[in-house]
């Protein structure tokens, strides 16, 4: 009952992707578009010495246990650790509230260049808690594959 009560109450978990800043690619820099197993549409960036910069994705969809889904905007992450050229990660928690309700959202972001650099790919995991007050009353979850070139 309470689930269906948040799937009609939340049209977006604003929060979910984390946004950072918006500042567009620079000199030199190489943009990768791709899509995620669902169709979602990705776009890379990555700086001249191998190092990715920018990772964006569109409208996603979680899956909940209690048998709803959840709607996240696009977001961008950037900021992640990229201490070797030809590969990144990101993990990061966030809060957020929307329609009377509290979440908590963990994302885990990897990518990695193919031998010839023509191509990237990796995984996006979204976990998600939902609250009512300080109850718990769904947990939702996406994990999907990514590819851009």
């Amino acid at each position: 009952m309470k689930a269906g009560k948040v799937i009609g109450a939340v049209a977006a978990v604003a929060a979910a992707l984390t946004v950072a800043g918006a500042a567009g690619a620079a000199p030199g820099d190489t943009i990768y578009s791709g899509a995620t197993d669902e169709g979602v549409k990705v776009k890379l960036t990555v700086a001249t010495p191998g190092n990715a910069t920018k990772f964006k994705i569109g409208k996603t969809k979680i899956e909940c246990d209690e048998g709803g889904t959840l709607s996240n905007r696009a977001g961008t992450y950037s900021g992640f650790d990229r201490s070797d050229p030809g590969s990144f990660k990101d993990k990061r928690t966030t809060k957020s509230s929307a329609g009377g309700f509290d979440f908590k959202t963990r994302s885990k972001l990897a990518g990695e260049a193919d031998a010839g650099s023509a191509s990237w790919s990796g995984r996006l995991k979204l976990s998600t808690k939902v609250f009512d007050g300080r109850e718990q009353i769904d947990s939702c979850r996406l994990s999907t594959a990514w590819t851009a070139s």
